[in-house]
């Protein structure tokens, strides 16, 4: 298994590779699992596996490889900690999220699919989350991947 984050910084005119072990990435086994079938990441981001903050970065790029459903995630970052990340792995499966910030307070998020590469891209979800990080916080929906209308 090979680990990789690539990430450019603003004020960095090439890219920096930090390399990381299964146990640097992946939360702690069960004594019966194994990192490629079973691994879950520690974090959601990899902005939070570097020593930097995400106003510092232009973009992350995670690549775990050598498994079975080897994946990407490309994130991009944008003023006021908005961001857009597109997953794809080895299977066609692909992912993106949109998450744009409207204020401290409040964040728009869309997220579309599609389950293999020929197959047409679907909304799972497209919501405004009200609320300060770590305290309580208010959903609306506007579209649900359960639903294929507005709510």
């Amino acid at each position: 298994m090979r680990i990789e984050i690539t990430y450019k910084r603003h004020a960095d005119p090439v890219p920096h590779t930090l390399v990381l072990e299964p146990e640097e990435y992946f939360d702690p086994l069960e004594s019966n699992e194994s990192f490629e079938k079973h691994g879950i990441p520690k974090h959601d981001h990899a902005i939070d596996y570097l020593p930097c903050n995400s106003e510092e970065i232009e973009w992350t790029s995670i690549q775990v490889a050598e498994i079975p459903n080897s994946y990407s995630i490309r994130t991009e970052y944008y003023r006021n900690g908005s961001m857009m990340w597109h997953r794809k792995e080895t299977t066609g499966y692909e992912e993106i999220c949109v998450q744009t910030n409207i204020s401290k307070q409040e964040c728009h998020i869309v997220r579309l699919h599609k389950n293999y590469a020929a197959a047409s891209w679907q909304v799972n979800y497209s919501g405004k989350i009200m609320g300060l990080p770590g305290q309580p916080q208010k959903e609306e929906k506007y579209i649900d991947s359960d639903k294929h209308f507005p709510l």
